[in-house]
């Protein structure tokens, strides 16, 4: 049961590729989806949220650059979660 939760955490962690391809969906298409995702053992995984949420405002390309800033700054892919 550890390992699942561990598991859950992780992926919510780095959610954001599973969603990439999703997020031109209409709203209601996409929020749907984002409960299936909850229903599945996300919903208490707050960076699954922050990923679902920014993801949706930012779209595929301004998410893409948030994440290249990012890495500009760390010199790297940060390590969430930790």
């Amino acid at each position: 049961m550890a390992f699942m939760l561990e598991l859950e955490k992780d992926l919510a962690n780095y959610f954001y590729p599973y969603i990439r391809d999703q997020l031109d969906l209409p709203l209601y298409t996409y929020i749907k989806m984002i409960n299936k995702f909850r229903k599945m053992g996300f919903s208490n995984e707050k960076l699954f949220y922050v990923h679902a949420f920014l993801g949706y405002v930012l779209k595929r390309r301004g998410y893409d650059a948030l994440i290249k800033y990012i890495r500009s700054k760390k010199g790297g892919t940060p390590r969430l979660g930790i």
